[in-house]
């Protein structure tokens, strides 16, 4: 399954490259077709993590919960690339950036992907702080949507409204995106101690 989603992202790689006339587009598929895809993603992540203020585990886990590492990942909704930013969520952040707009394709770019996505979990880690179930619901659902479902539970505490709301799709994207961002968190333990 890895190798087959390796694979597909490389071949997907290619074909950006051949339409954006990217030779490393071609060079990323080569790496990407031989490791694991969220290692080979890790550096950009922990790059972003840095530049936007956030833990890198914490990005991490956002790209293993939402895509698996898989660029070439586009879900029903539209939601595109390792991140999975919806078009409109790319814009906004384009111009929180001061940059125009990213053309759809540009966001199949890992590099472009995980900036913008560092770039928004940011923005609602300003919003809501650092509390990462908060986070990960406001990234799966809305800001919006989290904003009415802790007005509407003001007697409750924000993680048990936010893991007790009533999408189903983003109780378990909480879930998911907990264990991963344990498991990274591990990762760099162990990294840092040695």
């Amino acid at each position: 399954m890895r190798r087959r989603r390796a694979r597909n992202t490389a071949r997907a790689f290619v074909l950006a490259g051949l339409l954006l006339g990217s030779g490393a587009a071609l060079a990323w598929s080569w790496y990407a077709a031989r490791f694991s895809p969220v290692e080979v993603v890790r550096p950009i992540a922990e790059k972003y993590a840095d530049r936007f203020g956030l833990e890198p585990a914490l990005v991490v886990a956002v790209i293993r919960a939402e895509s698996g590492g898989d660029a070439s990942a586009v879900s029903p909704a539209g939601a595109v690339g390792l991140m999975q930013l919806m078009p409109d969520t790319a814009r906004a952040v384009a111009v929180r950036l001061k940059e125009p707009p990213p053309a759809p394709s540009m966001l199949l770019d890992p590099d472009t992907n995980i900036r913008y996505g560092c770039c928004y979990l940011a923005r609602l880690a300003e919003q809501f702080g650092a509390v990462p179930e908060v986070l990960f619901a406001a990234y799966n659902a809305g800001p919006t949507r989290v904003y009415r479902w802790l007005a509407a539970n003001q007697d409750r505490d924000a993680v048990s409204v936010v893991t007790s709301c009533p999408y189903p799709e983003t109780r378990l994207f909480i879930r998911r995106a907990m264990r991963f961002l344990e498991e990274e968190r591990e990762r760099y333990r162990r990294l840092k101690d040695g």
